[in-house]
């Protein structure tokens, strides 16, 4: 993968074509973020944020928008990672489209982030609703279970927590990476019946996730 996207920003150098680039970059951003490159995923990032904000170039930025606050909430910038929201339009509603959607299941995880309980599983829940109309069942693509199971668990929820890790946890055995299977296994470790069971599942999650690249996912 890095290989084709090395290729392809040579071909938007070569052609001089500043969208291509933000693309390209855009992806680079993604990767490195699954992978656990922080620095390199907010360069990536960063960079297209400016270039597709500039450009008006709504999509993109969104898309990139997503990928962007969710590192600035890993690093705990909460405040920056807000600021980024509302410079996309983030905190007007957000369109019922799939290349928006990432925004909106990052918009629900730094408001949980913030303590806006209600708000953010308002965001996340939606965020699954549209998911399944777009028929995009993994959250590789668009992640947004896992914290949702959080959401629900801190309302008390206990059925329905245990109810959308079990659904998180089929829908990577379909996906079949290691890297899906054991970041679903951390998700049902948050809704264990036991001490002993929630340790077994994160067992198994490091077991998996060690040897997948979603180094991210092992260090969160």
């Amino acid at each position: 993968v890095t290989r084709v996207l090395d290729e392809a920003l040579a071909i938007a150098e070569m052609r001089g074509s500043e969208h291509l680039f933000a693309f390209v970059n855009g992806m680079r951003a993604v990767l490195a973020y699954r992978l656990g490159a922080l620095d390199d995923a907010e360069e990536y990032a960063r960079y297209v944020h400016e270039i597709t904000t500039r450009s008006g170039l709504r999509l993109g930025a969104a898309a990139n928008g997503a990928t962007l606050i969710g590192v600035l909430i890993d690093r705990g910038d909460l405040v920056e990672a807000g600021s980024v929201l509302q410079s996309l339009g983030g905190l007007e509603q957000i369109p019922p489209l799939a290349s928006f959607n990432g925004l909106l299941a990052v918009r629900g995880r730094l408001r949980l982030a913030l303590g806006e309980l209600d708000a953010g599983m308002e965001d996340l829940l939606t965020c699954g609703s549209r998911n399944s109309v777009f028929g995009i069942r993994n959250s590789i693509f668009v992640p947004w279970r896992a914290d949702a199971v959080l959401g629900h668990r801190l309302r008390d929820e206990t059925d329905a927590a245990v109810a959308l890790a079990n659904e998180e946890f089929a829908a990577a055995q379909s996906w079949g990476t290691d890297g899906a299977i054991g970041s679903a296994h951390r998700v049902r470790a948050m809704v264990a019946a036991s001490n002993d069971d929630a340790i077994s599942e994160l067992q198994t999650a490091v077991e998996l996730l060690t040897r997948s690249p979603a180094s991210s996912s092992l260090a969160g």
